[in-house]
């Protein structure tokens, strides 16, 4: 009774999961998908780019970078380089990433192969997969640290705290927004080290099998990013408070068998990487990043890499607010394992803070402590737990809740309003991005009257009523669409994107201009470029534009106007101009 009550749950886990995962990719896919285009939002990109290199030389191109699709490097943000002459690709990341999105690649390619007859690795299920594999590590973290809180705390507790350090830190944007890069596969690889080390972190004795568990987690997680060798910390802090605790430790560890237990896998693991560095640069060993390296050690700008509004930890995490102070409680309390996120949050801190650049560009908050936050879970739910009056108590979540709200906020606004003044400590740009968010303005004309040869009616089903058709020699149809400024919301960096559904059967090529008008007076102008797909003549096609400079430092009294200019004078029907101002 007691093994079916088991397996029951444990088939309950397994189900909740799958839709957890099922849930989060449809929303993220819907989300990444913008038809083909390749640019800064896309999985594979820049970075994402280069650590996804290994997965398409491998198994689609034979490392000859001349057979990849041309100037793919370029499309893709230039992540990783092709040599043109020798063919040889160059990367400066490890090959972590590409392991951990390994079974997705392979998915999308037989997929694509039965479906499409083929793939060059860079198709549309390709993309998509990394968003199931950004929701699928982002899950799994979760349940890890939900596993591991689970001995300590209630059910209701350990989720409610998994839930804050996902969702109120920077693991959501980096599981559900920016899949491609390194730090979801991380966090979940982090979360599984400290969950299997907590199962048998207080045994008398390590087993070799239990050390190369352990150890195989810490290669993986150094071949994601090297500076993530220093989760081994676990291994002297967890579990442990005083000297006589790190002591007996370490006399448990420091033993042939489990060092053995632990290096063992981790060379294994890095024999892939060598094998690379050997064949692009000719050495089995070498720094990688040339040009770039932690060359503050000397003066590490922690307060900027904590505070500074671009990208710092604290303005886009306010939740490490309520973090700290559980690490105070838990170590005046002597909590085991209270000095472990301390030790981590103080390393890493001087370590990120070192890096040549501390805002780590276009990314959303400190993104090097992302997969750190697995680390603060425990001192999280002990701060929760600790006040004995139900006031108290109900007081810290409501405060982690708002917390997780403004970060979920600022996450899905970040992807198009990334941080952008050159200036340092710009408290004026992130008090604008607070105040913002994205507004959907739009003319499907609905609500329009019926003008003989313009605004007609029609019966098609994907469409409302009726739709704008233009005649060649309407050069400026009837469509104007406007907003008025709001003063304090439209900062200097404002934003808008653009979506048209168009029908035509011929190529067709229009305009949509944009200009800010102050008083009557027209201060900027400025156009999109709409192109219709000639080779799907006839049908509905829905048209999407990015990043439309619509900012400035406005007042009352300034309108942002969007209309058309039929330049070539061609004949078709447009419908559903969408805005969107973020």
């Amino acid at each position: 009774m007691f093994r079916l009550n088991k397996t029951f749950k444990r088939f309950i886990t397994v189900l909740i999961f799958l839709i957890l995962v099922s849930g989060s990719s449809y929303f993220s896919i819907k989300y990444h998908d913008t038809k083909g285009i390749r640019n800064w939002r896309s999985e594979i990109f820049a970075d994402a780019a280069g650590y996804n290199i290994y997965l398409p030389a491998m198994f689609i191109y034979n490392w000859d970078g001349k057979s990849f699709p041309v100037d793919i490097e370029k499309q893709t943000g230039t992540g990783f380089n092709i040599d043109p002459s020798t063919g040889k690709i160059f990367t400066k990341y490890t090959c972590g990433v590409a392991f951990m999105q390994l079974p997705f690649f392979l998915a999308a390619n037989l997929i694509s192969n039965v479906t499409l007859g083929g793939t060059d690795g860079y198709n549309y299920l390709n993309y998509r997969s990394l968003d199931i594999a950004g929701c699928f590590y982002m899950w799994l973290g979760f349940f890890f640290i939900f596993f591991m809180l689970r001995k300590r705390f209630s059910f209701l507790l350990s989720a409610a705290t998994a839930c804050f350090i996902v969702f109120g830190s920077n693991v959501f944007f980096y599981g559900f927004i920016h899949p491609g890069m390194s730090h979801i596969y991380s966090f979940a690889v982090f979360a599984a080290f400290l969950w299997s080390f907590d199962k048998i972190s207080e045994y008398e004795k390590f087993t070799f099998r239990q050390m190369f568990i352990a150890g195989s987690l810490l290669g993986i997680a150094t071949l994601i990013r090297p500076t993530n060798i220093f989760i081994g910390l676990v291994f002297i802090f967890w579990n442990t408070f005083s000297w006589k605790d790190i002591k007996l430790r370490l006399k448990k560890i420091l033993t042939w068998k489990p060092v053995l237990a632990t290096f063992f896998p981790c060379v294994l693991l890095l024999i892939p990487q060598m094998i690379y560095w050997n064949y692009a640069f000719d050495a089995p060993l070498l720094y990688s990043y040339k040009g770039e390296g932690f060359t503050n050690w000397k003066s590490p700008e922690i307060m900027a890499l904590w505070f500074e509004p671009n990208n710092g930890l604290f303005p886009y995490a306010p939740i490490m607010v309520l973090i700290f102070t559980g690490i105070i409680i838990t170590i005046i309390k002597k909590n085991k394992s209270a000095f472990l996120p301390l030790v981590i949050f103080v390393i890493m801190s001087y370590i990120f803070a070192s890096w040549y650049m501390v805002s780590y560009g276009s990314s959303f908050g400190c993104r090097p402590f992302a997969e750190f936050f697995v680390f603060f879970s425990l001192p999280l739910a002990s701060l929760i737990k600790y006040p004995r009056k139900k006031l108290i108590k109900g007081f810290i979540v409501l405060i982690a809740v708002l917390c997780m709200l403004f970060t979920v906020k600022m996450t899905l606004i970040y992807n198009d309003n990334y941080f952008m003044t050159k200036e340092k400590w710009n408290w004026k740009e992130y008090k604008s991005l607070i105040g913002r968010g994205i507004k959907i303005i739009e003319e499907d004309f609905e609500d329009c009257k019926i003008i003989p040869g313009e605004i007609i009616e029609t019966n098609d089903p994907d469409h409302g009523k009726y739709i704008l058709s233009v005649s060649k020699d309407k050069e400026f149809p009837t469509v104007n669409l406007e907003e008025s400024y709001t003063k304090g919301t439209y900062s200097f960096w404002r934003y808008a994107n653009v979506s048209v559904d168009v029908k035509a059967d011929t190529n067709v090529f229009f305009l949509i201009v944009y200009t800010t008008d102050s008083c009557g007076k027209q201060v900027r102008w400025s156009a999109l470029d709409v192109k219709y797909d000639e080779n799907k003549l006839n049908q509905w096609q829905t048209i999407h534009l990015y990043d439309a400079f619509v900012g400035g430092e406005y007042g009352e009294g300034v309108k942002l106007k969007f209309y058309l200019w039929n330049s070539n004078h061609q004949a078709f029907y447009f419908d559903n101009l969408k805005v969107f101002l973020h």
